[in-house]
């Protein structure tokens, strides 16, 4: 048998009961223009949950690498989720999943995107519907 699929979820953490399939979670935060990683908190918005509920139904072998880039509200930045795309290609995750969006195209972002491309990981990405 081969090696799980490892998924990273890059939203806003997810709960408890998927405890059993993550392999890791990091939260990221912007601090004085600084991105810190930090220990992931509980999911307060329910959205990264629920990307992990709809995963987890169809693929339930699945591992997930949880990047928290939410915390009490729909607010994070390009440098947030950079660093979480980074974070979770060194966390060996094959797949990225990215069901957010930015109020404007950023390079740093863009940056981490062709870097996570480059390393074979495959970015499935909201996209607007206007």
């Amino acid at each position: 048998m081969g090696a799980a699929v490892r998924i990273g979820v890059i939203d806003s953490g997810c709960s408890a009961a998927h405890a059993s399939n993550v392999v890791a979670a990091a939260a990221f935060e912007v601090q004085d223009g600084v991105v810190r990683q930090g220990d992931a908190q509980p999911d307060r918005l329910g959205h990264g949950s629920r990307i992990a509920d709809v995963l987890l139904h169809f693929a339930p072998q699945v591992e997930l690498v949880v990047a928290q880039v939410f915390g009490e509200r729909l607010a994070t930045s390009a440098l947030q989720v950079a660093a979480a795309i980074d974070w979770a290609v060194a966390n060996e995750a094959h797949i990225l999943n990215l069901s957010l969006g930015l109020r404007a195209p950023r390079a740093v972002l863009a940056e981490a995107c062709a870097r996570a491309r480059a390393a074979g990981v495959l970015l499935c990405a909201a996209a607007p519907t206007r």
